[in-house]
């Protein structure tokens, strides 16, 4: 019994160290790890020749992993994408409430021919990014970005488009600045299938061309998405309770061009969506709202990219609206992440709703 129990505390450690990748980094603090690379725990026990041997007894001992980069631009992209289908989908929420919330300004009087199917609407952002990450090159960026749109309503089915532009001027720690343009379109349309419930989806084509940036002098970017949701609201009394559920699928082509050797990256992203809001109207009109988005990011990249799995985001939002005439809306609303564990983001917007 003696003898297999020493045979197995020397095979097991022996059979951990031939099941590990030979270009491992191990230490005893994570703050030694190479840039990069971060510290995550691999466990109780000794290095010894670069190799980590668990034992019941010893250090607690950092495997240095490559940290998950995402390329500045990509996260900026993500930002102006992100912002367009939240606009979209917020006012595609608002739309609806207003042409069937009992206690909305302009609300169904249950006869088809009341309804204004014919609008316009519009929001500008200024957006400020900062990287934190201590283990990359960061960079710190502001988006001036403005989307707006028309939509219709045919019955129970209502559809639209919205056209983005964002301008982004971005400063790069330890390298030269760069500027990003942005142009999108996002066809959109719901079906209401009762008076609380309704399904809705998006379709997008972005393109992003940045410049001026260190090494290469010039990145296209093609991204096209598809969203689906399904959608819900209840008006109870003042308030107002919002609410959706959807995934959202991505691809993108980024070719950068420029560089001694040219370098095309392609990569597949998968978004789940959460997202939930609460208002409160006063007799005047006057509308507080507060809500959250959560955002659960699967991406897979070729190329030069990275892995990217499990990336949890919630962003919170404030603002208010005020109807200045019973066709024009107006308000204005800050915006903030929560959990990001590598970009800060900040954004502050203006937006008006006319019915036409």
């Amino acid at each position: 019994m003696r003898i297999k129990k020493i045979r197995r505390q020397i095979f097991l450690p022996l059979l951990f160290m031939a099941s590990q990748s030979a270009y491992a980094v191990y230490t005893l603090d994570p703050a030694t790890c190479p840039a990069g690379t971060t510290g995550t725990l691999a466990g109780i026990g000794y290095i010894s020749a670069g190799t980590f041997f668990p034992a019941t007894f010893g250090s607690p001992v950092y495997d240095c992993t490559t940290v998950p980069v995402v390329s500045a631009p990509t996260i900026q992209t993500l930002q102006i994408e992100r912002t367009t289908s939240n606009l979209t989908n917020q006012h595609i929420m608002d739309k609806v409430v207003h042409e069937y919330g009992s206690n909305s300004p302009g609300a169904a009087s249950g006869d088809s021919n009341d309804y204004k199917p014919d609008a316009v609407w519009g929001e500008t952002n200024l957006s400020s990014l900062t990287e934190h990450n201590s283990k990359v090159p960061g960079f710190a960026s502001n988006i001036y970005q403005f989307v707006g749109g028309l939509d219709k309503r045919h019955g129970d089915l209502f559809y639209g488009a919205a056209l983005t532009y964002a301008y982004t001027d971005n400063n790069l720690i330890a390298n030269t600045d760069n500027v990003m343009h942005t142009v999108g379109v996002t066809p959109y349309m719901a079906y209401k299938i009762n008076d609380f419930l309704f399904a809705s989806g998006l379709a997008s084509y972005y393109y992003s061309n940045t410049s001026g940036s260190a090494g290469t002098r010039n990145i296209d970017t093609h991204d096209y998405q598809g969203e689906a949701n399904i959608n819900a609201f209840k008006v109870l009394g003042s308030f107002t309770l919002k609410g959706r559920a959807g995934v959202r699928y991505k691809h993108t082509n980024s070719s950068q061009k420029g560089a001694p050797v040219g370098r095309d990256n392609t990569f597949d992203e998968v978004t789940g969506i959460v997202d939930a809001q609460v208002d409160y109207k006063f007799d005047n009109g006057l509308t507080l709202f507060t809500g959250a988005l959560y955002n659960h990011y699967t991406r897979e990249a070729s190329g030069a990219s990275t892995l990217v799995r499990g990336n949890d985001v919630v962003w919170m939002r404030y603002g208010a609206e005020y109807p200045v005439t019973k066709t024009l809306m107006v308000g204005a609303k800050i915006e903030n992440d929560l959990n990001d564990r590598f970009t800060n983001y900040l954004t502050g917007s203006l937006n008006f709703r006319l019915e036409l």
